[in-house]
């Protein structure tokens, strides 16, 4: 795969409009909100885990929203499948990364059209 390959995929992700929305809902726990915001194209498929929580596979349909409460200590990945033979894996809540940070994080569903 080369660079330009590779960017625009990484740019194709994002522009699904995955709506990433950390906040702490008390010292220990965190709500962690993921939208699919893709505008043409069908359900995309989460699956998040930690190294002792497995939260399954979930199926978004555009516009619908996964939230899944964390201890603000653990890890989190979460792998996508954009389809059955394209996943990309994230870690989605670090605490070494995100620890006392409030994120809201939203690309604009307009760039699915620039690519």
């Amino acid at each position: 795969m080369n660079f330009f390959t590779g960017y625009r995929l990484l740019l194709s992700l994002l522009a699904l409009s995955l709506l990433l929305f950390t906040t702490t809902c008390s010292a220990k726990l965190l709500r962690v909100t993921m939208f699919n915001g893709r505008l043409r194209t069908a359900a995309m498929t989460v699956h998040c885990k930690s190294k002792i929580n497995d939260l399954g596979p979930r199926k978004l349909k555009p516009a619908e929203e996964f939230q899944f409460e964390a201890e603000a200590s653990t890890l989190y990945s979460c792998e996508f499948w954009l389809n059955e033979e394209e996943s990309h894996l994230f870690d989605i809540y670090k605490p070494s990364r995100d620890k006392s940070v409030i994120h809201g994080i939203e690309i604009s569903p307009c760039l699915d059209f620039l690519l």
